[in-house]
Order: structure tokens, then sequence, then C-alpha cells
């Protein structure tokens, strides 16, 4: 994978980058209900368009 400037949104970069892994990894803001429904997830994008498994780590800690 290229670490270098990437273009386009996160969800849409992250899956092009992840064509040849055996794993995603995203994380997950903590946003829940008819709010995901309005923001967008890039998390969700992941885990319905990726080409490979994905693991979503959601944080332990409260937001602040």
């Amino acid at each position: 994978m290229d670490a270098g400037l990437m273009l386009g949104t996160p969800g849409t970069t992250l899956i092009r980058q992840a064509a040849d892994a055996q794993l995603l990894v995203v994380g997950a803001r903590g946003h829940e209900g008819f709010a995901e429904l309005l923001l967008g997830s890039t998390s969700h994008h992941c885990t319905h368009h990726s080409p490979c498994p994905v693991a979503v780590i959601h944080s332990d800690r409260q937001q602040q």
C-alpha cells in the first residue's frame, strides 16, 4: 500500500486500498440509531463494499 496522499472519500479510498488485503480494520466513532442514517459512516460503507473481511473496532472510551 502506498502511504502517500490519496484523494477521495474515506470509505472509497479504504475500499480501493483493501483490494489485496486479507483484513480491513476501521474504527467507529460511536454514532448509532437514526444519526447513523443521516451522517453516513465510513465503517458502514466499508462493511458493505469491502473486497475482504472488515473488523470494526469500537472505542470503550466515552466521547468528550
